[in-house]
């Protein structure tokens, strides 16, 4: 005898409709997930995470450059304040040189690195410098680079844009190790809100006092004028050209503010990785890649 009011295939046919469509969920729920799993798997590493993987490149150099980095990192530990160093110091620093360009043809910055790359490159520099002199230009550094001063200057160079390159679209964990760093180191990021100067264009000299808005509208009309005061020191004089003017000026006086993290994301990015993740990166490649001297 049947209790219910509902004939046991009706009964049946009501749960088949019920779990079939939830069976169909939780299977595309679980092919989604899979896919992302897959994507993920196919992605591999981070940039960073390829870096950090170079091995094999492990070099012995002759006597002529092994004498170059003996005595750069003789240089290097004075300006530390340290007066000897031994052929460790040597190997590691020439064992960072080499990270470096190592990292920099990683990420397609520059070619392969050796001594007699770095000496031709110096000359080229050297003589574009000298006719750039003679065209009337204003040069920046000496006319004419010794190798002890160009490498120093390439180093930089190379460290400036592969930390660019590093940050460009940065991932959730560089985003939030970077606002970790700015939640300590917020008085480095302080802007310009206000800042008063004395100008003076054709003679005629005025007062101006630039606040927070005029700053912005400067970023679009005037960006030379807008870099010079977004990093004003009181005190400071400046001069520059706009629309064929030649403009003087002094910095009478500023006031600054922290900024939020959202305002100044792209220049604690920069900092953070220049100070904390690239010196990191480099002693790693450096120790997975080392440089033997010759003695």
């Amino acid at each position: 005898m049947c209790l219910s009011g509902q004939p046991p295939g009706k009964k049946r046919g009501m749960w088949r409709s019920f779990f079939f469509p939830v069976a169909v969920l939780l299977l595309l729920v679980a092919l989604a997930a899979f896919l992302i799993w897959q994507a993920n798997c196919q992605q591999g590493p981070s940039v960073m995470g390829q870096l950090r993987q170079i091995t094999g490149n492990s070099v012995t150099v002759g006597k002529e450059e092994s004498d170059f980095y003996r005595l750069m990192a003789q240089r290097a530990m004075e300006q530390q304040g340290s007066q000897a160093t031994d052929s460790g110091d040597a190997a590691a620093y020439a064992s960072k040189v080499y990270a470096r360009f190592l990292v920099g043809e990683r990420l397609g910055i520059c070619g392969p690195y050796s001594y007699e790359s770095l000496q031709m490159e110096m000359e080229q520099e050297n003589r574009d410098r000298k006719s750039r002199k003679e065209q009337g230009e204003k040069l920046e550094g000496p006319l004419q680079f010794e190798l002890t001063d160009y490498l120093p200057y390439r180093l930089e160079q190379l460290e400036e844009a592969s930390v660019e390159k590093l940050i460009e679209n940065p991932s959730s964990v560089l985003l939030a190790n970077s606002r970790a760093y700015w939640e300590i180191n917020r008085e480095q990021f302080a802007v310009v809100r206000e800042v008063q100067v004395d100008m003076t264009s054709d003679g005629e000299a005025t007062q101006r006092t630039f606040k927070k808005s005029d700053l912005h509208d400067l970023k679009e009309s005037n960006p030379q004028l807008y870099e010079l005061l977004s990093e004003a020191r009181e005190g400071q004089a400046f001069a520059y050209e706009y629309d064929g003017e030649a403009i003087e000026g002094k910095v009478l006086s500023v006031k600054k503010e922290t900024a939020t993290y959202e305002e100044v994301t792209q220049q604690v990015l920069f900092s953070y990785m220049k100070s904390v993740e690239y010196p990191q990166l480099i002693s790693l490649v450096a120790q997975n890649n080392p440089v033997q001297l010759t003695e």
